[in-house]
C-alpha cells in the first residue's frame, strides 16, 4: 500500500509540477475535457486536477498524482499504473 504524504523540500517534485503546471495552462482541454475530479493512478485518491501535487505525460496521456510519494511510484513503474481510463489525453502539437 502507497501512503501518501506530501514531503517538505522536495525541489525536484515541485519543479515538475511547475512544468506540468504551465502545460496544463497552456492546454485548456485538460481542464474542459470529462470531469476535474480525477483518480491518482497510483493510490487511487479522488482529487482535484487543479490541485493535484503533479502532472505527469507518458503515452500521450496526462495523468494527475496527489503527492511527491505517488510521483515517484508512477515514475518509477510507469507501465504499471498508466491507465488511459484515468487519463487525459494530451492533444498532439500543444506546448
Amino acid at each position: 500500500a502507497i501512503n501518501c504524504e506530501v514531503l517538505p523540500g522536495d525541489l525536484f517534485a515541485r519543479r515538475l509540477n511547475v512544468e506540468a503546471l504551465r502545460h496544463m495552462k497552456n492546454s485548456k482541454s485538460v481542464f474542459t475535457q470529462g470531469a476535474r475530479v480525477t483518480k491518482d493512478p497510483v493510490c487511487g485518491k479522488r482529487i482535484n486536477r487543479g490541485k493535484a501535487h503533479a502532472a505527469v505525460e507518458y503515452n500521450h496521456f496526462l495523468y494527475f498524482l496527489c503527492c511527491p510519494v505517488c510521483q515517484a511510484q508512477f515514475e518509477k513503474e510507469p507501465r504499471r499504473y498508466a491507465k488511459p481510463d484515468i487519463g487525459v489525453r494530451v492533444k498532439q502539437g500543444v506546448q
